[in-house]
């Protein structure tokens, strides 16, 4: 995923179970 996104931190957690999506 990519982890550098709004949110940061949080969007990474989220691309943890959602590859790619962000």
């Amino acid at each position: 995923g990519s982890e550098v996104a709004v949110g940061g931190a949080i969007v990474f957690v989220l691309d943890v179970e959602s590859v790619e999506k962000y």
